[in-house]
């Protein structure tokens, strides 16, 4: 009776990140087991006291904290999934979430625990881990743009989304990606090749989705090679059902290079709560940063290239469970303001509205339908009647439907897209579909599939400047290509696909041999084809050894774009102290087509150990390039393409605080 009278009812939540938590999950108060149920819940009624509390869930690590009961409480749970744990589930893949065998696409994934072990300063440095996918980038810091199996230039053929949020600059349709998120990012989806039925134009190479997380209170700092410093401190508070958080970020280099320094400030905050059964997600990012670029490699003269990037948005994303599914709404505003040396200035801004409902409790049939409004703006500061308008209203449909071993899966979309400016104005009406099977047997899982995607040209290829072409047509993308992947009980994984990606219509500037001296024409094809494959085994709990090939055929499009690259990475885990050693080799690497001008093959090593101090804290060691390889990449910068010389050997030490 005094236990009754005297016992206060704990609620334990567990929250995999928006993923379906595992059964088999057990919460343990002191000697107390309490299971979960199937919705990731727990509840017990405890006397007032303090208690330590254990979470034990298949797939994540063992987390353990202490509370304080002194009245009825609710608890979430956050835990962090284990570094050698295959990820099975995906988001980005159909906009909803599903088992990666369910999936006709190719997909990768780079986690949390990678991240941080690879020691990458920017979010396009770390998805160097995922085969298929190379950077562009002039060093540590600064421009990097993504490569999604040869395809990129400079973000403006991939999708790249923050949350779902699109990263747009209005302008040129590209992506500043230094300026993503890196310190808060809780796992980065890739989509490999296009999806135009749930991602539009801007898909023809890949997707890419930074999955953001709720930062803890604490404290990170680094430092190391070349003056390069950095320090981030975060703030979390928990107001049940709400959460706040907020975190700055100062980071600067000399960089390995001559004018090659950089310096920048990140700001991000958001918030979570519940109103009236709607679940409701806030962010907000401003970044500034300022850039020296080097010269090329060959290139001489001195080097003056700044360039100074402050962007910034906010969004807002509401939705809740209705009969059969889930309807979510998010309306988001990017916007930018770019000013470079040579006398470039521009602002730009971008409204959007997304409406999605996602079709879920009905046997046998997933699957999802929404409606996208985007309205962008440029200008070009201190050129009068420089603005420019783009915006694209797109209804698509996506679906999936499962029937024993068999799944088919399908969708289509519609945009119609306006692009405005110099007093006149062009509209574009396309579509784009995708279906694809998967086939499951007790040999692996065998999949296909087929898209029709298009590509509508941007402001800056129409009517930014003197070269742009307001007559130009929309490329138009197929694809074909088909995979099979075996999955032992989650430590042997292994996943082979073949693809072929034509593109008509392909937009590139041309010689005139007059003013301007270049235009914007259809003048090209582009026909690549390849082979991908990569090999996962997990031999031992906290072992986890992967290797992924590429091969690229490119007909004579050989600029650039490495057509032969192994990747590679191991880790171990015991007790406090992870060990991270990755790598690639790279070659086939040309600098002209045709395969003219062939670079040096090279391989990168790099190292990254981190070891836990007081549950807390920790501290981390990373040595880049072990082998002190001498190397450069590729990077299309408009006015001075060429390759750029990587960093050498280099060290740096990191370590922080949460609470």
């Amino acid at each position: 009776m005094f236990f009754i009278l005297f016992s206060f009812l704990v609620k334990f939540n567990v929250d995999c990140l928006g993923n379906p938590v595992p059964q088999g999950g057990l919460v343990i108060v002191d000697t107390l087991k309490v299971p979960l149920n199937e919705k990731g819940s727990a509840k017990l009624r405890l006397e007032q006291g303090d208690y330590s509390f254990t979470l034990a869930l298949p797939g994540y690590k063992i987390l353990k904290e202490r509370i304080g009961v002194m009245g009825d409480t609710t608890i979430t749970l956050s835990p962090e999934p284990m570094s050698y744990y295959i990820p099975g589930i995906v988001v980005i893949a159909d906009r909803y979430k599903k088992n990666v065998s369910d999936i006709s696409a190719s997909v990768g994934f780079v986690s949390r625990d990678d991240i941080a072990l690879s020691g990458a300063f920017t979010t396009p440095g770390a998805l160097e881990l995922v085969p298929g996918v190379s950077v562009q980038k002039t060093g540590l810091y600064g421009r990097s743009d993504i490569v999604i199996r040869g395809i990129g230039t400079n973000g403006r053929r991939l999708g790249v989304y923050v949350d779902g949020r699109p990263e747009k600059m209005t302008l040129f349709d590209c992506s500043v990606t230094h300026a993503l998120p890196l310190h808060s990012v809780d796992r980065i989806e890739i989509v490999k090749g296009p999806f135009a039925s749930l991602y539009g134009s801007e898909a023809e190479g890949g997707v890419v989705n930074i999955i953001t997380r709720i930062p803890k209170t604490g404290i990170h700092l680094r430092g190391g090679s070349y003056n390069t410093e950095e320090i981030e401190v975060s703030g979390r508070l928990e107001l049940q059902p709400h959460t706040i958080w907020a975190t700055v970020k100062g980071m600067r280099s000399d960089g390995h290079l001559e004018h090659s320094k950089f310096s920048g400030e990140d700001y991000q905050g958001g918030f979570t709560g519940s109103i009236l059964n709607w679940y409701l997600k806030g962010n907000y990012k401003y970044f500034s940063g300022w850039k020296q670029e080097p010269l090329a490699v060959g290139d001489t003269g001195t080097p003056s290239s700044e360039q100074d990037y402050r962007r910034g948005s906010f969004d807002l994303e509401i939705k809740r469970n209705i009969p059969f599914g889930e309807i979510k709404i998010k309306g988001f505003r990017t916007f930018g303001h770019h000013i470079f040396s040579d006398g470039w200035e521009s602002r730009d801004r971008t409204n959007g509205l997304f409406l999605d409902y996602t079709v879920i409790g009905i046997k046998n049939l997933m699957g999802v339908a929404g409606i996208q409004y985007r309205d962008g703006y440029g200008e070009r500061v201190g050129t009068p009647g420089a603005e420019f308008w783009k915006s694209d209203f797109s209804p698509f449909v996506h679906g999936s439907f499962e029937y024993g071993f068999l799944i088919i899966t399908g969708g289509g979309r519609y945009t119609i897209s306006n692009v405005c400016g110099n007093g006149s104005s062009v509209e574009y009406k396309m579509h784009g579909y995708d279906g694809g099977i998967v086939l499951k047997t007790l040999l692996g899982k065998f999949r296909a599939r087929y898209d029709k995607g298009f590509k509508i040209p941007s402001i800056s290829e129409t009517f930014l400047f003197p070269s742009g072409n307001p007559s130009l047509k929309p490329e138009n993308i197929k694809n074909m290509e088909a995979g099979w992947s075996y999955n032992l009980m989650g430590r042997f994984y292994v996943d082979l696909s073949v693809f072929n990606t034509y593109t008509e219509n392909f937009i590139r500037t041309v010689p005139t041999g007059s003013m301007p001296p270049f235009r914007f024409e259809n003048a090209d094809t582009l026909d690549e084809k390849g082979v991908e494959a990569m090999l996962r085994i997990i031999p031992l709990n906290g072992f986890d050894v992967s290797v992924g090939y590429i091969a690229l055929d490119r007909g004579t499009k050989t600029l650039g774009v490495p057509l032969n690259t192994w990747n590679f990475k191991a880790t171990y885990t015991c007790n406090n102290i992870t060990a991270m050693l990755d790598g690639r080799w790279v070659y086939n690497y040309f600098s002209g087509d045709n395969f003219t001008l062939p670079r040096n093959d090279y391989i990168v090593i790099n190292m990254g150990m981190r070891m836990n101090l007081f549950k807390k804290g920790y501290v981390q060691v990373n040595i880049e390039n072990i082998l002190d390889t001498d190397y450069s990449v590729y990077v299309d910068i408009p006015g001075s393409s060429g390759f750029y010389r990587m960093p050498g050997r280099s060290f740096y030490l990191s370590t922080g605080y949460e609470l």
